[in-house]
């Protein structure tokens, strides 16, 4: 009996572990990724933040990417990555970006999720699983959800990932796709360079878990973490490199200085190319390090003029009228106890 369960047991997993596995067909366009076995190079194009900027309330993705179909369509790009918030609300902005964006995508398409993305509930109904991957050539990319146990990678997204990991043998270069840099929260370089982000309130597993699964792979293969939230950044671009292990973070703002990843891969060590979106000149990737954060990471002041429109956004988002209600409840629950504990203490 207990072997019938045990054999039960790693079925399941094993099904679960494979649908979200060889995830290679877009669920936003439904194309698939094709690469010609004549072709020795092929190329991805990688961003995130696609939904602009932090006020865009049009339902519709940034302009600067709207304007730029062409140069997606016409770049041969084996497929193009979003690194997450790509909507700013999908329960409401999904049909606009079919007809301006998705249907007019002739690359296939794929998300790593943000917290805009999973807020409400048609996200999973239309795109499918949160975390996937799929193998081409030489790599393998994979897709995390860093939102969905508050930026941990546990259960079986962490059953998931080992899977993946285990299994690179003939792997190059692995790509890891992510929205929140996990990787810089806690790291003493790196940490206070998106202090505007989204951040779990205790500390996520990355260095416990995620961190050490990753120094144990080989030194001959090249990683390469990925993230798309990047707070208010100098810049569409960041870069990091520490032995095998490489951090990238890009975002579009709907900015001057918006710009794509392009990534050429040949087997070998992957080259960078970055792509101006606005004609306005962008550097080399390696060229948004650390210390061009160091010179031009400036912290803003409080505009104290901005104050009536900081308390219209909170009074007239639900999220604030909801912890008032919680609060609430939480102090009337209080009174309550506290009222009938008095009462039995007077009989």
């Amino acid at each position: 009996m207990k072997n019938k369960r045990y054999i039960i047991v790693l079925i399941t997993l094993s099904v679960l572990l494979n649908l979200n596995a060889q995830s290679d067909i877009s669920s936003f366009n439904n194309l698939k990724v094709n690469i010609e076995d004549t072709c020795n190079t092929y190329k991805i194009l990688v961003t995130g933040h696609l939904h602009g900027s932090s006020n865009n309330k049009s339902g519709f993705p940034a302009s600067t990417l709207l304007g730029n179909l062409d140069l997606i369509n016409g770049g041969n790009y084996a497929f193009m990555v979003s690194l997450g918030d790509l909507f700013m609300n999908p329960d409401t902005d999904i049909d606009n970006y079919y007809k301006s964006f998705f249907s007019k995508l002739s690359v296939p398409f794929f998300n790593a999720v943000g917290n805009h993305d999973v807020f409400g509930n048609k996200y999973k109904q239309h795109f499918g699983n949160t975390f996937f991957s799929f193998a081409k050539r030489t790599e393998i990319f994979i897709f995390l959800d860093t939102e969905i146990n508050n930026g941990d990678i546990i259960s079986e997204q962490l059953l998931f990932l080992k899977n993946e990991l285990s299994s690179i043998d003939t792997i190059n270069n692995i790509f890891i796709f992510m929205h929140r840099p996990l990787w810089a929260e806690e790291h003493p370089l790196m940490k206070n360079i998106f202090t505007d982000n989204t951040r779990s309130f205790l500390k996520t597993n990355y260095n416990t878990t995620i961190h050490p699964l990753l120094i144990s792979i080989p030194s001959n293969k090249n990683i390469f973490l990925f993230a798309g939230s990047m707070g208010n950044a100098p810049a569409s671009f960041f870069y990091h490199k520490e032995n095998n292990i490489t951090y990238v973070a890009t975002a579009i703002r709907d900015l001057p200085r918006d710009a794509f990843l392009e990534v050429i891969l040949n087997n070998s060590y992957p080259d960078f190319n970055t792509i101006t979106l606005t004609n306005n000149p962008v550097k080399p990737l390696f060229d948004y390090n650390l210390d061009y954060y160091n010179q031009n990471s400036k912290s803003t002041s409080f505009n104290w003029r901005l104050l009536p429109l900081y308390i219209k956004n909170m009074l007239s988002n639900y999220h604030f009228w909801f912890g008032c209600a919680v609060t609430a409840l939480f102090f009337l629950i209080i009174s309550l106890f506290i009222k009938r504990k008095n009462r039995i203490a007077k009989n």
